[in-house]
């Protein structure tokens, strides 16, 4: 262990490295003679050394430590400065005396250095000091940082102090009401209530917002009793913190008379500037659920911008679908100016009641096609079979195809009434792809005999289009009994049947011998898309040492995708074949392929694909695929 005596002659060293060793010594060591000249060290301009004497002060603390870190409050280094004052903080209660003589000094800013350290010592030795420095001291600046400090330290004892200081100038009155607010007590909130009213509008706005904030119910009697005033901006602050106080309980405490008046109070308030404040009049007025209420959140609504205040009407809608279908929504879905009537239909298009959806179908012919759009959604969505006779008759009236796919979406999909499907399958052949795509979807999830009688029927159509529509289908109900309409599409002239009939095999059939039989011929059909499918299907079954001999076979497949495809599950198999075969194509020209071995060799994660992969990295020139082989090879070392 070293001593002081070495401690402190390392710390005169001109090496910044042992300069710092010895700091930290210090502290282990409780080398307090070496305190002066850590203190001292905060200065230097080597920051490992500054923290490292910083760390030892704050070790050692002490009296001492104190008494030398105090003159550096006078520093003109803010941030040397700085240092001091955060040390004192963390240290200061094992020296009060000397701190609370600082209180005097005639220097304000260090008073106020003082005053904000003792606010970090939680002790009652503090209050009083700090008491008569916020009721004489000279400064406002000192008075304020005292009023802040007693909030800090958090004894009770400070609240008749913290409200003489509520007669002070301005700033002091803030700091006062921020520190009776973070006592917390029942106290501090009755000397809040009390002075509401006797300063500014700032004032009062900043205690209302504390009595907020401090969640004490009990001062709900004292807020309502101070809501009979003529300073409406109060009134409105009150009303806020009610509201953020007790929601709609606050109703309970109200009689019949004052109800009536609070719903006054309220509409009032949402003529006030303050957004926060229209925001507590609008979760008061949710609470109320009249229609008097409903016209003025209504009203207050059609004044916002959609852009600026999308996020407040959003909030508007969700409280307006807790009114329902009131009288004033009517009206404004009645009324001549355009942003009203559209801010009514889509609060309607967000309710999920009968009522709305009545309103919605009633209004829907007679409004342009891009709000009837967003009114099909909305009751494609939300409707019932409350709402099935009115798609039924847009499916008849309709041309937009937005339109008519939710009427289709709801017909088939969510209602799933047969009674439609007629209407359904007429549109197979409607002139937009999307609407056949829809419709073919509606037609599959209703899956009724009619349905798939008609599917059966269009599988030897001479359109191309309805037998494919008509394979795929089967694929999705499932069923063996369609297999021989799909195995004869397995040959038919259009490659995207051939295609789509593979897909739908497998999903219709169980036996993994019929679908190696009829799926391994497609493996050579001249569509690659097709053999990809093919390849897809197969790697589905279980037993996989089945088709491994056949997804090798299409490594010499003329199409690079399809060679590619069938090194994918090769990779993802694992086993069971000789990687061997995979050699010539990194002995090739091709670098795509090249890559898709490279990685398919590291999903396989055997020592010979390894191996293979070495020799083969010795052998190759392009950079490229050298740079991936590298990566995969350190990653297995």
């Amino acid at each position: 262990m070293a001593g002081c005596n070495t401690i402190t002659e390392k710390l005169r060293s001109s090496d910044p490295i042992e300069v710092r060793e010895a700091c930290f010594l210090a502290g282990e060591e409780n080398c307090t003679e070496a305190i002066p000249q850590l203190v001292n060290l905060l200065k230097s301009s080597n920051v490992g050394v500054q923290e490292a004497a910083e760390l030892s002060l704050r070790k050692l603390g002490g009296e001492v430590t104190i008494q030398a870190l105090v003159p550096l409050l006078w520093e003109d280094d803010v941030s040397i400065r700085n240092v001091a004052v955060d040390i004192l903080r963390d240290i200061g209660e094992q020296g009060i005396d000397i701190l609370l003589d600082l209180l005097y000094e005639s220097d304000p800013d260090i008073r106020i250095f003082a005053v904000d350290i003792l606010g970090n010592i939680k002790s009652i030795m503090v209050v009083k000091p700090l008491c008569d420095i916020l009721s004489s001291d000279p400064d406002p600046n000192v008075r304020s940082q005292a009023a802040i400090s007693l909030g800090k330290i958090g004894y009770l004892e400070a609240v008749p102090c913290l409200e003489n200081a509520l007669g002070d100038e301005e700033w002091v009155r803030f700091a006062a009401i921020e520190a009776l607010k973070r006592l917390g007590s029942e106290a501090s909130a009755e000397v809040l209530i009390n002075h509401l009213g006797k300063g500014s509008d700032l004032i009062d706005a900043a205690i209302i917002d504390a009595l907020a904030e401090m969640g004490k119910v009990r001062m709900v009697p004292s807020l309502l009793n101070k809501l009979e005033t003529d300073n409406i901006p109060l009134r409105n602050k009150i009303i806020q913190a009610l509201v953020t106080l007790m929601g709609s309980r606050t109703l309970e405490l109200l009689s019949e008379g004052q109800r009536n008046r609070f719903e006054d109070y309220l509409i009032e308030a949402l003529s006030d500037e303050d957004r926060d404040v229209q925001v507590a009049a609008l979760k008061g007025l949710s609470c109320i659920k009249n229609d008097r209420a409903a016209r003025a959140i209504l009203d207050f609504a059609a004044e916002l911008d959609e852009e600026k205040d999308e996020e407040l009407l959003e909030e508007i809608r969700d409280i307006l679908k807790g009114f329902g279908v009131t009288p004033s929504l009517l009206q404004d879905l009645n009324s001549g100016e355009e942003k009203r009537k559209l801010f009514a239909i889509r609060l309607l298009c967000e309710m999920d009641t009968p009522e709305a959806r009545e309103v919605l179908v009633d209004i829907f012919w007679n409004v342009d096609r891009d709000i009837q759009r967003e009114i099909s959604k909305a009751l494609c969505d939300k409707g019932e079979e409350d709402v099935r006779d009115f798609f039924l008759d847009v499916l008849e009236r309709h041309k937009d195809g937005k339109v008519i796919k939710n009427a289709l979406k709801f017909l088939g999909e969510k209602l799933r009434f047969e009674d439609a499907a007629p209407r359904l399958l007429r549109f197979l052949d409607h002139p937009y792809d999307d609407v056949k795509e829809v419709a073919l979807n509606a037609c599959i999830a209703l899956g009724s005999d009619y349905i798939k009688e008609r599917f059966m029927e269009m599988a030897s159509s001479e359109n191309p289009l309805h037998r494919l529509m008509a394979i795929y289908a089967f694929g999705r109900f499932g069923e063996k009994r369609f297999l021989p309409y799909i195995q004869r599409a397995l040959e038919d002239e259009e490659e995207d049947i051939r295609k789509v009939a593979v897909e739908s095999y497998i999903l219709c059939c169980e036996d993994e011998d019929e679908i190696i039989e009829n799926i391994v011929p497609r493996l050579q059909d001249i569509s690659k898309e097709v053999r990809v499918s093919a390849l897809d299907a197969l790697y589905q079954l279980k037993d996989k040492s089945k088709i491994i001999s056949y997804v090798v076979g299409k490594l010499e497949d003329d199409d690079d995708w399809v060679k590619m495809r069938a090194m994918e599950i090769l990779g993802e198999i694992k086993e069971g074949f000789d990687i061997g075969v995979l050699e010539p194509i990194l002995k090739g020209n091709n670098n795509l392929l090249k890559i898709k071995v490279v990685e398919t060799l590291d999903k396989i994660e055997s020592p010979e694909a390894t191996r293979l992969l070495i020799e083969f990295l010795n052998e190759e020139q392009d950079p490229e695929v050298q740079a991936l082989v590298e990566k995969i090879l350190a990653r297995k070392s």
